[in-house]
């Protein structure tokens, strides 16, 4: 077993964007944060109230009350967030490092190996997408399925049973799954994952479809603001963004100008909404 310690310094390691051009990266944990932080500000500032009330009401439903079913809400979003990259922690993904920028980032891969991961060889490709591996990853954790799908379809594309890692051969050994040190890195970023949501536990609360596309149309949204040009990625130089996320974020978010969400009149026939604005 991999002590605290190390583990602290593999999650610190782990890479979730690389620049082609070799020169820059951007650590998970720094794009997991940044994602989760953007999606407070969405919730917060731009989600509809009528919007928020239908995922607020399978909460209230287990008998929180309005507030608590709305900050409740609000952290299951931000969890989701923080995690829903948390597939990219696994050998397959972190080995594509030395594919990409002509062994520039050879190093990110020597410094989780001196941590004790280990990584298939270079050559080993892979049809295992790393949204899949985060549904799976969460599910194996504990997290039900009405949560994990939302996480697993972030790239537009929910997992159907073809695209099932544990159809795949070697899924568990690919993912990290079936490996102990990478579990114990799995178990850390859930850690930080819920930490950043201000949760205590896991969610249990069954959600209904509704509250599931909802969440994945405002996880897809989150991830792509977060991976945006507001969310700089780091020299080769630095191990850490020197900037918190929060400050990245709220910079981004105001230089993005999304236009307030405006109700439509109630008066309005949807006859009449499409004709004019069709």
């Amino acid at each position: 077993m991999m002590d605290g310690a190390l583990v602290n310094s593999a999650v610190q390691r782990l890479w979730g964007k690389l620049s082609a051009d070799g020169e820059h990266w951007l650590p998970l944990v720094t794009h997991l944060t940044d994602t989760a932080e953007t999606a407070a500000l969405i919730w917060d500032e731009w989600v509809p109230l009528h919007v928020r009330r239908t995922v607020e009401k399978d909460f209230r439903e287990t008998g929180l009350n309005d507030e608590e079913s709305s900050d409740y809400a609000r952290k299951v979003f931000r969890f989701l967030a923080a995690s829903h990259d948390i597939g990219k922690a696994s050998p397959i993904f972190q080995s594509k490092a030395l594919r990409i920028g002509n062994h520039a980032y050879d190093f990110i891969l020597t410094g989780l190996r001196q941590c004790g991961l280990s990584f298939p060889d270079h050559k080993t490709s892979s049809n295992i997408k790393h949204p899949f591996e985060s549904e799976a990853i969460l599910e194996d954790a504990g997290v039900p399925r009405c949560y994990a799908c939302v996480v697993g379809g972030h790239h537009g594309k929910p997992v159907g049973r073809s695209q099932d890692i544990r159809h795949i051969i070697n899924w568990d050994i690919e993912s990290g799954i079936g490996l102990q040190y990478w579990n114990q890195i799995h178990e850390k970023l859930i850690q930080l994952a819920l930490k950043a949501a201000g949760l205590e536990e896991l969610p249990e609360t069954p959600i209904k479809i509704t509250t599931q596309v909802i969440f994945s149309g405002l996880l897809i949204m989150a991830d792509w603001i977060a991976s945006g040009e507001g969310f700089p990625l780091i020299s080769c130089s630095e191990w850490a963004v020197l900037e918190d996320s929060e400050t990245r974020a709220r910079r981004a978010w105001k230089n993005l100008r999304l236009p307030p969400y405006r109700q439509f009149s109630d008066s309005c026939l949807p006859e009449e909404l499409f004709q004019r604005r069709f």
